[in-house]
């Protein structure tokens, strides 16, 4: 790998290849690359200092040391092991084959950024210095950990709850930016759920802007709450809405038909009417028998004084009648008379 420059971007240099090291104070029983003929070099380089570990932003951790006497500097190697378990060389031997993993490139530098490293792991990280010899220094050591994303997202916006055909609840929203997945919760009863296990889950963890729930409230009011999670697990606020049940049909009004108005323009007989046709009708009937009765006594005793039958009726002189027979056609006319009136005034 190449070294990161400040800024961050890789360098093209390529580093000269360090021989293999041996221990720390020794070098290995060959000439230097860069010569031939020089003698053994045994003599470890300089150490580097003030190493300093820091996790810049989630995805990153940032290291940054300084050398002495960097001309006498051909590699620096900066391995990292999980936590505990420090690297103790730079490079495999029979003595150390476990030495972690390589963070960026050999060249002398004297800065790094571990882009490989996982968030909320533990590492320890070493910086190894060797010479031209092959010679290393003992390693510098830091323990670091990148806590990653620790800001929650926004919560979601414009959380609308309506009963749909059938009772299903239709909810929709607007998720932040930053959202990568949701959760929908449905409290129990009016209560509006505060965190994601209270109530039942309603659909599945992924990132959505709308939800039906089949098995939305049927008899009372049900409370849903929407959270939205990041790619780093954060939470945010909840947003919550109510949710009643549809309210059920009105039953139709009964129709009650309008009275047919009257040739008079009364919109309906009263009762106060329906007295004065029945009271009209009774002097009516109690006339017509009354006259009935007084010509069938008249006839009787008629026939009982002169012997005469009804046949003869028509061949008798009538001039000793009973006059108070001719009384009973005024009667009649009287009570039908009185009965139109009545019912006149009655409509």
């Amino acid at each position: 790998m190449a070294d990161p420059g400040p800024s961050g971007n890789a360098s093209t240099t390529t580093a000269p290849s360090a021989p293999p090291p041996i221990t720390p104070g020794s070098s290995s029983p060959a000439t230097t690359p860069n010569s031939s003929t020089s003698p053994s070099d045994n003599t470890p380089p300089p150490r580097a200092k003030a190493l300093d570990v820091s996790a810049a932003k989630p995805g990153q951790i940032v290291l940054t040391w300084k050398l002495v006497h960097p001309s006498d500097i051909a590699a620096v190697f900066v391995r990292r092991r999980p936590a505990g378990h420090c690297p103790t060389a730079p490079a495999k031997t029979r003595v150390t084959p476990r030495v972690g993993t390589l963070v960026g490139p050999l060249d002398p530098r004297t800065r790094q950024v571990d882009t490989t490293e996982h968030d909320t792991t533990s590492y320890c990280y070493a910086v190894f210095t060797l010479d031209v010899a092959g010679n290393w220094a003992s390693p510098v050591t830091h323990l670091a950990r990148n806590k990653g994303d620790t800001i929650r997202p926004a919560a979601v916006t414009g959380l609308t709850g309506k009963v749909g055909q059938g009772g299903a609840v239709r909810l929709a929203w607007t998720n932040p930016p930053d959202a990568a997945h949701d959760v929908v919760v449905r409290g129990p009863g009016v209560t509006c759920p505060q965190f994601p296990a209270d109530g039942t889950r309603v659909g599945t963890r992924r990132l959505r802007e709308a939800q039906v729930d089949s098995a939305g409230p049927s008899t009372g009011t049900s409370c849903y709450g929407v959270f939205a999670f990041d790619a780093a697990g954060n939470r945010s606020l909840i947003e919550t809405v109510p949710v009643a049940p549809a309210p059920a049909p009105a039953s139709p009004a009964p129709v009650t038909a309008a009275p047919a108005p009257s040739e008079s323009g009364s919109s309906g007989s009263s009762l106060g009417d329906i007295v004065g046709i029945i009271g009209g009708g009774a002097i009516v009937l109690a006339g017509l028998a009354y006259a009935t009765l007084r010509v069938l006594r008249r006839e009787w005793e008629w026939h009982a004084r002169t012997g005469y039958g009804v046949r003869d009726l028509m061949s008798v002189d009538v001039r000793d009648y009973d006059r108070t027979a001719l009384v009973i056609p005024a009667i009649i006319g009287l009570c039908i008379a009185g009965a139109a009136v009545i019912l006149f005034l009655s409509l």
